[in-house]
């Protein structure tokens, strides 16, 4: 399996934290891009969507193609390069490596799925 390189985001620095009376939200720990939705149109065509509970941990495998390549200097700050990528493929699967004996009716279930739908 490939590494896994964790992308979050960067704690805000003090001067960049906004400066409103307002209660403070928390700052998002993760980019709003990175996020996957699979609407009904997908569950359907991938069923164990169905099976996954929140808080699961899932493994996703995925081809893209890259749509979009941006690439900016700047004289005051730090130059920028942004990938965007549209997936057409994807497989997911529970990201318990477990025996058969010692997974959940549920989890066993999903993994024989998986096993037999090509996922």
């Amino acid at each position: 399996m490939a590494k896994m390189i964790s992308v979050d985001l960067p704690e805000r620095k003090e001067e960049d934290k906004p400066t409103t009376t307002a209660p403070e939200c928390p700052q998002e720990r993760w980019p709003y891009g990175l996020r996957i939705t699979f609407e009904k149109d997908q569950v359907d065509k991938i069923p164990s969507l169905s099976e996954y509970r929140v808080g699961d941990r899932v493994l996703i495998t995925a081809e893209a193609c890259v749509t979009e390549i941006r690439m900016s200097e700047r004289k005051d700050g730090e130059d920028d390069h942004t990938v965007g990528m549209q997936i057409e493929k994807v497989s997911c699967e529970l990201a318990v490596e477990k025996k058969p004996e010692e997974m959940s009716m549920r989890e066993y279930r999903l993994h024989r799925h998986s096993e037999h739908s090509g996922y």
